[in-house]
């Protein structure tokens, strides 16, 4: 039961985090935008399934792209989202500070993630978060 509402909370458009029109996803849309040569554009839909990533992380206590049941970034695009994403690609972070300019740093520092953030053919980003004992798990996922 706590899986259908944790679900039903994500898919409400009411819920606050990982929606592109607060302040801290479009910051962070900006700032990994100058990363590259093409901007990206924030999808409230692509933000669902980080969100519900970040939350099942904190909830059970893993920090992963992949779920203890196997389950990955494209996985939850689908099953949450309802996106089949042909290209995808998703950056985690965990921090007690949520400023965006350092997290895009610490990712662009990343060899995969910066592979990630600079490929051209992953144009929509979306980004889910959460507070979980005193640390920030922040996930961002990618789409073309």
């Amino acid at each position: 039961m706590k899986f259908l509402i944790l679900v039903y909370l994500l898919l409400d458009s009411s819920i606050a985090f990982g929606l592109c029109n607060q302040p801290w996803d479009m910051e962070m849309t900006s700032e990994l935008s100058k990363q590259r040569s093409m901007p990206f554009s924030c999808s409230d839909q692509i933000g669902k399934a980080a969100q519900y990533h970040a939350n099942d992380m904190c909830q059970r206590n893993y920090f992963s792209h992949v779920s203890p049941e196997g389950y990955t970034a494209k996985d939850r695009l689908y099953r949450i989202s309802q996106i089949n994403a042909y290209y995808w690609g998703e950056t985690l972070y965990r921090t007690t500070n949520a400023e965006s300019k350092a997290i895009v740093q610490a990712w662009m520092g990343h060899n995969g993630y910066r592979q990630v953030i600079q490929d051209p053919k992953l144009n929509y980003v979306g980004f889910g978060w959460t507070l979980c004992n005193g640390w920030y798990l922040i996930v961002a996922n990618y789409t073309n």
